[in-house]
């Protein structure tokens, strides 16, 4: 009986020591810390809707978030048109994933915040409960924004073939980029025979600066080449987003010159008629990213270019988009999306809620296309080519397919 016992307390002790000392799931431990802070105020705009329609709000929603370690609260205001004239507040908790889910109520209607903080800063916001349904939103800070870069010099330069060796090619890069942006095409090039075929040059400009000097600044560096025989006449250019514009630029202005100095103009995804982008991108007041504004002077100039509207018979436009897709759920109700790969930027993220749909994070497809407004009834000779789906816009004059499409285009226009 005695021997029994001694068994049964070690048979006990050694429970207690796995349960108390030896458990990974013991419930005496003290509980992980939450690093993350969420604190302070994240705007946001529309994305889509509980059916995982693409949708644009006419104003912005305004996220403040108080934080205390787990426990938040929060208030949202939601635009006038979907009928809220007053914030609405929420609480709940935050998870060690990096997301959270918080109530609150409106009119009797109990409201749903499912949210997932991104390595981006970008926080992914669904609300359910609005119209019945749910609203799909990106969020950010405005110190999270991006800045610009300022290292840029103006030169043109020899990346691939021999000077003389067929027709010159010239690439030209968008708003805060530089000569680098091509290094993918260029190898593309290189590894397809275009160097064989072609001579290729990289036009690199100072984007910050008005985009009607910088094409005046590329005619000249173009037109010196010229004349000392490095360069062929009529190039092929081949220019990314304010590229475009910097290169329309130029036939503007090379037009008293030469009537004919250049053969073709390929835009990836270049802001014809405006991108609203500039009202929040970093320096978006600035000479040439104020430039892109819709409306400004420079656009209706160019646009309306007598000279310039002669020669789009000899302009391709090409542009690409980017998307979400609903992908999770709890039963019925969507509380996720993701962005179709590659990723888009967080600045692309903010700026396919921000623009019109369709876009590529950048630029509307109907400003990448030159349709949908009064410029497009008298300038219908442009070549628009199918839009690349889910290439978002600093990827679209890296992506394999553009790549690839660019190159067919050189050896079929030569």
């Amino acid at each position: 009986m005695r021997h029994r016992q001694i068994k049964l307390i070690a048979v006990l002790f050694t429970a207690y020591v796995m349960i108390t000392g030896c458990n990974k799931d013991n419930p005496f431990v003290e509980p992980e810390q939450i690093t993350m802070d969420n604190n302070g105020e994240w705007k946001g705009y529309l994305l889509l809707d509980g059916l995982g329609t693409e949708r644009t709000a006419d104003s912005n929603y305004i996220f403040n978030v108080v934080q205390n370690n787990d426990l938040l609260t929060a208030s949202i205001v939601i635009p006038a048109e979907f009928g809220f004239s007053l914030p609405i507040t929420f609480s709940g908790k935050i998870n060690n994933d990096s997301t959270f889910t918080m109530t609150g109520n409106h009119n009797n209607t109990e409201l749903t915040i499912y949210a997932t903080v991104k390595e981006d800063h970008t926080l992914e916001l669904v609300v359910n409960g609005i119209e019945e349904e749910a609203q799909f939103l990106i969020m950010y800070k405005e110190e999270h924004l991006l800045t610009g870069s300022f290292s840029n010099e103006y030169k043109l330069e020899l990346k691939l073939g021999q000077i003389g060796t067929g027709r010159s090619i010239i690439l030209v890069h968008g708003m805060d980029d530089n000569a680098t942006t091509w290094n993918t095409m260029l190898d593309y090039f290189d590894n397809h025979g275009i160097d064989e075929t072609n001579n290729v040059w990289v036009f690199e400009y100072k984007w910050w600066r008005h985009i009607d000097v910088n094409g005046n600044e590329m005619a000249a560096y173009v037109l010196g080449a010229q004349i000392d025989s490095t360069i062929s006449k009529d190039p092929i250019i081949i220019a990314h987003s304010m590229g475009g514009l910097v290169s329309r630029s130029y036939v503007a202005n090379v037009s008293h010159v030469d009537t004919t100095n250049f053969h073709r103009l390929v835009t990836l995804s270049t802001p014809h008629l405006g991108s609203k982008l500039g009202h929040f991108v970093p320096f978006g007041d600035e000479d040439g990213i104020g430039d892109l504004l819709p409306g400004h002077d420079f656009l209706d100039d160019l646009n309306s270019n007598s000279y310039e509207k002669t020669q789009r018979s000899k302009y391709w436009l090409l542009n690409g988009r980017v998307g979400t897709y609903l992908s999770c759920y709890i039963g019925p109700v969507a509380t996720c999306y993701k962005w179709h790969y590659p990723t888009p930027t967080s600045v692309e993220k903010i700026g396919h809620a921000k623009l019109e749909k369709q876009n590529d994070g950048m630029v509307t497809n109907s400003s990448a296309r030159f349709s949908g407004n009064d410029y497009y009834e008298a300038d219908n000779n442009v070549h628009r080519i199918n839009t690349f789906e889910w290439i978002n816009h600093k990827q679209l004059n890296k992506d394999d397919r553009v790549c690839k499409w660019v190159k067919d285009f050189i050896n079929d226009h030569q």
